[in-house]
């Protein structure tokens, strides 16, 4: 089994590989890549690949980049971790029903 169903199958880790991010994205593994590059080229608060943990990314720093990115802040309003949980969640069943 694939890197790519194994992260669509299951709830991701605090660390993330780029191939378990772009199934968790449900992009392809090209357009990934170049979004990957464009995020990191223009947007440095982008969660870098960190060393020490494999050259894998913060996946709840990926989640709240994308939450500032498009006007969700997270926390703003009570119960806002209640939230931020329930999208994780609906996105991991979307995927999974992909």
């Amino acid at each position: 089994m694939s890197d790519a169903r194994v992260a669509r199958d299951r709830q991701p880790g605090l660390w993330v590989t780029d191939t378990e991010l772009h199934a968790l994205l449900g992009l392809d593994t090209k357009t990934t890549r170049v979004v990957l590059q464009e995020l990191e080229r223009k947007h440095p608060n982008f969660p870098k690949k960190q060393p020490f943990f494999g050259g894998r990314r913060y996946w709840p720093a990926i989640v709240d980049f994308f939450g500032h990115h498009y006007g969700f802040r997270m926390g703003a309003a009570p119960g806002g971790a209640e939230r931020r949980q329930k999208w994780i969640d609906d996105r991991m069943s979307m995927m999974r029903r992909a």
